[in-house]
């Protein structure tokens, strides 16, 4: 019960708060008392909500439980292990389990009750956020998390045996520095560790994984955070776990896979003395950031890789070499796949280049990223050919056409887990759970199979049927060399290292980067005096051939040699699998690990769009707009609107010769390149998109190529960085519209127009963004969101086709709340945000009022009568529409009074009455965008806007960037 609302034994916890600190806080005394934070979820009352509880649950004893392997056995095959009835206590299968899957459409949607508890031993719930002022857990998606009881849901899974624990962070929640400035302060690490054992305690989860990415390097930018974040955040470490031991709490992290990473992070031997295991993040070694495709997950090195320790093999050695314990190492595995989109003519095997992510999977829609079902369907469906590295270093990957995609099937998974038992490690971790085929429909090979796979390994369960997607290819490296083989079976997988060396040398992992990884020089041979090593001692982390069978060879694993053998027909050669006329069973080499720094992630930024609009160049007086006002250093990118579509020869064409050629328009703002901001030119925009010429000009593929080339000359005539599409809107012509009136000829038609515009354009390095509707309604009529997370850089929520009241009532211009239905800023937010990617979401914010002629001056509220539109203002001159900066000007003379409430903002002069956004509503939906993880925001347009630090720009831009900064008081001016 929570009568009182503060969680179970509410006194008992304000004494245990209170007795904490002789644990928590071991190097600093505090002099005043931390106040015990709230249960309840505090809410930021400028917060614009984007996204629209429990009975006790009895903790499974935990038990301790001794395993036994017997001695492997010699065979020309992988040696199975044979073992006790308890094997199954001594792994553990780490199952992540992501909430935003939720809201995947169709088949892709993934909810607690699709969790099958007996394929897991701990579950982890991701993800909680770090409340960015108060620094403590928070959820992330309050909506599914409490109030939907998706927390309650997985908990209630302890009831099956498995053990419910809460992840907190993750990706897009380490961007910022609140995580730092937690860990490197005493008195806010102890607030966070107070928060958390009352946090966990009150939703019943079994303890906590810290998932921040990364201390010193967030996400992968070493030069970002302070050096004190690797101090900072082991000690919180010990005391989290000081904290949890009493408690019966388990305490474990996910952990970067990079070394550059590593050594800037952790305290890997005090992680390894707290955690009660290391989760290693042993994936997206590749992927699109490198332009070239490359394996996300390769098991060991090749000795073509520049980077050798971007594999699974030098990962784990070198956490173990930097004092990690073995069995508390958990190895991860990716249930997904890294893909991209291959430049023309560039062939298909690795290393090939790249100008893009792969397009989005139409359940995860997400460029650059498939689930392993997603790759099933391409491959047994869509005719996606199948490839693996002879050598069997990594998973195998799959191409068809210009995409390719690179991942682990249930062979690689298998060995894996092998590998997590022959090394002696705690486990194996599996991103994630939602990922896997888990309703059995895509690979023909039951429900989950890559978890049953690692569970028949690690556990002893039943062991799943095979999943031979396809006959493998050889790798299409070398063609005119390769024979075709014959499917391994997944007991022949070979394992393999990478960097040959004496096995008389000191084995230990090199980690010098500049240590010489050539292969080819100062080799010993070492030559076998038996006829099997299996068995047999053996130091490091080393290989040897055999002395009779060309195929056959040894691993050094835990002290121990390990037979393995190539798949027919290939032989062992140096330091992997190969064709036997390039082996010629000659030379028996040990290996080794080395390593050289990976290259770090570029991180997408976040965009300032800022609308620049060549009519208000014609305005009177101070109304008057044109190159010479724009501000560069506020905006990332300028969208000029707008260009015109030729209804005649379908080419794109200046949308007003006097301005934008004669006066040399395009060439004022183009020059504002040099400052570092982008220029884009818009193409259609409300006028341009009243006749049919745009339905005309999609609907036939000649027109479109027509299109598409006068784009490509346009821009680089004109010298603009790229373009965005308006046509407002497809099948939905500036009105709205229902699914009986609807044109789906011409959504699909719109989507093929941007596949092809964005073939062409990027090969040419230039951007293709399209503003979509504020609509949900119309939106999901007139868009294909996968082709727009796929084929554009960004899409733009528009700002401008936000209407007047049909009703004769006044309204608000845009309802900042839910409470008005689809019909609110923030439906449009959480619509966008779970309809694509949030960072391809540019949210568009209105910088003019629309304004109203009340019937009678006495009665001016929210939805009183009216007559019509407002007053046109003296500059804009447009009835029912008001310039910001009109409105600041009657505010500052005090003609207008202004009104505002949590759904919006108006003003009323007499009879007039307007609503619009001010300063601080315009900040809190920045910060709101920057909540819902958007791209950006953008302003309709700079030439209604107020001049200096109180205009709309510098507000949304502080809400965006620096939220919690505060604004500047604003007095109503002009």
């Amino acid at each position: 019960m929570q009568i009182c609302g503060q969680g179970k034994h509410p006194l008992v916890n304000a004494i245990k708060n209170g007795l904490l600190d002789s644990k928590v806080e071991e190097d600093t005394i505090l002099s005043d008392p931390i106040i015990e934070p709230p249960n309840e979820i505090d809410e930021d009352p400028d917060d614009i909500q984007v996204r629209p509880t429990k009975k006790p649950t009895p903790r499974p004893t935990q038990m301790t439980t001794q395993w036994q392997t017997t001695a492997l056995t010699t065979t020309t095959k992988r040696p199975v292990t044979t073992v006790s009835t308890n094997l199954e206590d001594r792994y553990k299968v780490v199952c992540y389990y992501t909430n935003w899957a939720w809201y995947r459409p169709g088949p892709g949607k993934f909810t607690p009750s699709d969790i099958d508890p007996s394929l897991c031993t701990h579950i982890v719930y991701a993800f909680a956020v770090l409340d960015t002022k108060r620094l403590v857990i928070k959820p992330h998606d309050i909506w599914l998390d409490v109030e939907n009881k998706f927390y309650e849901k997985v908990v209630s899974l302890k009831q099956k045996g498995v053990k419910v624990v809460l992840g907190i962070g993750g990706w897009d929640d380490s961007a910022s520095d609140k995580y730092s400035r937690m860990v490197n302060s005493p008195s806010a690490r102890r607030k966070f560790v107070i928060h958390a054992v009352d946090f966990i305690e009150q939703y019943e989860f079994d303890g906590l994984n810290l998932d921040w990415e990364y201390p010193k390097c967030w996400q992968v930018n070493c030069e970002k955070g302070p050096s004190s974040d690797k101090q900072g955040f082991a000690n919180l470490v010990k005391e989290l776990r000081a904290a949890f031991r009493p408690r019966g709490l388990t305490l474990s992290a996910a952990v970067s896979a990079s070394k550059r990473v590593i050594d800037a992070a952790y305290d890997v031997a005090t992680l390894s003395k707290n955690l009660d295991w290391i989760s290693l993040m042993t994936y997206d070694y590749h992927g699109q950031w490198d332009k070239k495709t490359g394996h996300l997950s390769p098991m060991y090195a090749s000795e073509v890789d520049e980077d050798k320790t971007l594999n699974t093999n030098f990962t784990v050695n070198y956490w173990i070499n930097k004092g990690a314990s073995p069995e508390k190492l958990i190895l991860g595995v990716p249930f997904y796949g890294q893909s991209f989109s291959l430049e023309e003519n560039a062939g298909s095997g690795l290393g090939a280049p790249s100008y893009a992510g792969g397009e989005a999977g139409d359940e995860t829609r997400a460029r650059g990223f498939l689930s392993f079902y997603e790759i099933c369907d391409r491959i047994r469906m869509k005719g996606w050919k199948v490839s693996r590295d002879p050598g069997g270093r990594m998973g195998p990957y799959a191409s068809f056409e210009d995409q390719w995609v690179s991942f682990d099937d249930d062979f690689m998974v298998r060995h894996k887990a092998e590998y997590v038992r022959s090394m002696g490690l705690g486990g194996s971790m599996a991103w994630s759970l939602d990922l896997d085929d888990f309703s059995g429909k895509n690979c023909g090979c039951g429900k989950s199979p890559l978890l049953a796979t690692i569970n028949h390994v690690l556990r002893g369960l039943e062991a799943p049927p095979r999943c031979p997607l396809e006959e493998l290819q050889a790798d299409t490296t070398d063609t005119s060399e390769v024979p075709e083989i014959e499917v391994p079976e997944p007991d022949d997988i070979p394992a393999i290292a990478v960097e040959e060396v004496d096995t008389d040398s000191n084995t230990d992992i090199d980690t010098d980067p500049n240590t010489n990884t050539d292969t080819n020089t100062d080799v010993d041979i070492v030559e076998n005096s038996g006829p099997s090593l299996e068995g047999g001692s053996c130091s490091g982390n080393v290989f040897k051939s055999d002395e009779n069978k060309c195929s056959k060879y040894y691993l050094c694993l835990n002290g121990r040699w390990m037979q393995l053998e190539c798949p027919a027909p290939l032989h062992w050669h140096k330091n992997h699998c190969d064709w036997p006329e390039k082996a010629q069973c000659r030379t028996k080499g040990g290996l080794r690990i080395g390593g050289i720094e990976p290259e770090e992630i570029e991180e997408d930024k976040s965009i300032v769009g800022c609308y620049f609009t060549n009519w208000a160049f014609y305005r009177p007086g101070k109304g008057s707009f044109g190159p010479e006002q724009v501000n560069p250093s506020l905006c990332t990118h300028i969208i000029y609107a707008w260009a015109h579509l030729d209804g005649n020869s379908f080419n794109l064409v200046p949308g007003n010769s006097e301005l934008d050629l004669e006066n040399d328009f395009y060439g004022k703002l183009t020059q504002l390149r040099q400052t570092g901001v982008k220029i884009i030119i818009g193409a259609g925009g409300l006028t341009d998109s009243e006749s049919r010429k745009w339905s005309v000009m999609v609907s036939s593929p000649e027109n479109r190529k027509t299109f598409v080339e006068s784009v490509l000359k346009f821009l680089q005539r004109w010298h603009f960085d790229g373009i965005q599409v308006a046509w407002q809107y497809p099948g939905c012509r500036q009105t709205p519209c229902t699914k009986e009136s609807f044109d789906y000829k011409e959504r699909d038609n719109f989507a093929n127009l941007l596949s092809e515009l964005s073939r062409k354009l990027r090969s040419h390095d230039l951007e293709i963004s399209a503003m979509v509707t504020a609509s949900p309604e119309i939106a999901q009529l007139a868009y294909k969101p996968h082709i727009l997370a796929s084929e554009l850089d960004w899409v733009a929520i528009a700002a401008n086709d936000y209407y007047s009241s049909s009703t004769g009532k006044t309204s608000y211009l845009v309802p900042l709340q839910s409470s008005h239905g689809s019909n609110s800023l923030n439906a449009s937010l959480l619509f966008w945000t779970h309809a694509l990617p949030p960072r391809h979401v540019v949210l568009g914010i209105p910088g003019y009022g629309r304004s109203y002629t009340l019937r009678s001056a006495s009665n001016s509220a929210l939805g009183a009568p009216v007559t019509g539109p407002g007053e046109p203002g003296p500059y804009t001159r447009v009835p029912g529409l008001l310039a910001y900066y009109e409105i600041a000007d009657g505010l500052a003379s005090r003609q207008w009074k202004e009104s505002r409430t949590s759904e919006g903002t108006f003003s009323v002069r007499g009879g007039q009455w307007a609503s619009y956004l001010n300063v601080a509503d315009v900040r809190s939906i920045g910060a709101a965008a920057r909540r819902a993880g958007a791209r950006g925001v953008a302003l309709w347009a700079l030439d209604l806007d107020v001049r200096g630090d109180c205009s709309l720009l510098n507000a949304m831009r502080r809400g965006l960037i620096e939220p919690e900064l505060p604004l500047e008081q604003c007095a109503p001016a002009a």
